[in-house]
């Protein structure tokens, strides 16, 4: 773990790559509370890049959508989203969502990746998402035009994918 005091760049995330071919989750969330900021921005992009694999790793993320720092928080929306409808089944046991919950705010962000990558990960976390559905009505009206058009995709994205399940479940054998 010395690298990850090293104070190049390039070390930190290589060393964040490393983790994450090693699918060393476990590392990777430890990193999203170091004190050093862009270990926390490598670590949640690697766990996004592990995609639904990582699920272990949505409650960290969704702690890191708080995170102080604008490019973690939008990293850790996209990481959510990669992760995608694992992110549900992660947190199922909490009788809640947290993940869509966490995300409804981070919609409001001031920073414009951070409420893209937000709306993205609603629509990739699927039907489960539903709740947020008014939320990103509201952020059409969003002062940035790619956050009014990644929510207004991703609201298509989850309502067609709760249109397909309702679908799948008729009968059409008459």
């Amino acid at each position: 773990m010395e690298l990850l005091e090293d104070q190049k760049l390039h070390v930190k995330n290589q060393f964040c790559r490393l983790l994450k071919n090693l699918n060393d989750q476990q590392a990777l969330i430890k990193l999203l509370n170091n004190k050093d900021i862009e270990n926390r921005r490598y670590a949640a992009s690697a766990l996004g890049a592990i995609g639904p694999e990582a699920k272990q790793a949505v409650l960290a993320l969704i702690q890191s959508l708080k995170d102080r720092d604008k490019i973690v928080r939008a990293n850790a929306a996209w990481a959510l989203g990669k992760i995608g409808p694992e992110a549900k089944t992660a947190v199922w046991p909490l009788k809640t969502k947290p993940a869509v919950c966490s995300l409804i705010q981070a919609l409001d962000d001031q920073n414009e990746d951070v409420s893209q990558n937000a709306a993205r990960a609603l629509g990739a976390i699927g039907p489960e998402a539903k709740p947020a559905v008014p939320a990103l009505i509201q952020v059409l009206d969003d002062q940035y035009a790619d956050v009014r058009s990644y929510a207004a995709k991703e609201i298509r994205k989850i309502n067609s994918k709760i249109e397909a399940e309702t679908t799948d479940e008729i009968d059409f054998d008459f």
